[in-house]
């Protein structure tokens, strides 16, 4: 999408768990419109994309869902949208990543995050990619990975790239799931890798001999008690203030793990354990 792309986004919250179901029915998309982008929901938020001025319909559409509250409608351009994002190339753990329209040196992960975040200028997914390079490249090498909030894909991606050959990119938004199925399609790892639009807990028992998980804590210690972690024989979990991370991984070495490092920055840690 181009930088000087306008666009209009509503941002709404849910009143209660009824309202995700809105945006399930085909039809409930259609009535917003054809100037309609994109979709995504942040825990109780949904922020909708339209390109330019959508018309009046969407907001009398939205206004009348009683199970939604129209927060505020924000006016912006796609450069606007995506400042601040890390959209710069960049190269962790000798890989390179770089927009589609911009060149870098060999290997290169080509990364389009669409409307969604998530190019990888975050400290915590460049932190998971470094230790994602030591998690493959350790024999025994990983023959599967499990990526639970995938978002854009580039950790799924990335562990395909460097040799995983069964990866599963899970995501619960629309517009993550859309950019991860164009990113692996631009990077040629159809093949390597799938991603699936679902909540995270649906995809805990996903067989994968390394987990991803990019998550805040809540949602990882709940993932942890469904027991996403059993069965694992290395992780990567960042997402997390520092004493949120200790206080994970506590539990972490309960099943069995070991600490083999740990990359901490100002506000985030990311950890990588093994399990023999």
């Amino acid at each position: 999408m181009h930088p000087e792309q306008p666009l209009t986004i509503f941002e709404l919250r849910a009143r209660d768990e009824t309202a995700r179901n809105i945006f399930e029915d085909p039809a409930n998309l259609d009535r917003l419109g054809p100037a309609l982008a994109g979709l995504h929901w942040e825990a109780d938020f949904a922020f909708v994309f339209f390109r330019g001025e959508p018309g009046p319909a969407p907001a009398q559409f939205l206004a009348a869902r009683q199970n939604l509250t129209l927060n505020h409608i924000h006016h912006l351009t796609y450069g606007q949208w995506q400042d601040g994002a890390g959209a710069a190339p960049f190269t962790v753990a000798g890989l390179t990543i770089t927009g589609p329209d911009e060149s870098g040196p060999e290997p290169r992960l080509i990364i389009d995050p669409g409307l969604a975040f998530g190019f990888g200028g975050h400290p915590t997914t460049r932190a998971c990619l470094d230790c994602l390079a030591r998690a493959v490249q350790t024999p025994p090498r990983p023959q599967s990975a499990l990526d639970l909030g995938a978002g854009t894909g580039i950790l799924s991606l990335a562990a395909a790239f460097l040799g995983v050959p069964r990866v599963t990119g899970v995501d619960y938004s629309h517009l993550a799931v859309a950019a991860a199925l164009n990113n692996r399609r631009l990077n040629g790892l159809e093949d390597l890798v799938e991603f699936h639009r679902a909540p995270a807990q649906l995809f805990h028992d996903q067989p994968g001999e390394l987990l991803l998980a990019n998550l805040h804590l809540s949602l990882q210690e709940e993932l942890l008690d469904l027991g996403a972690f059993n069965g694992r024989s290395r992780v990567i979990v960042s997402g997390l203030l520092p004493g949120e991370g200790e206080r994970l991984w506590e539990r972490l070495v309960l099943l069995g793990f070991k600490l083999a490092d740990q990359i901490r920055t100002d506000r985030w840690i990311t950890l990588y354990g093994f399990k023999k």
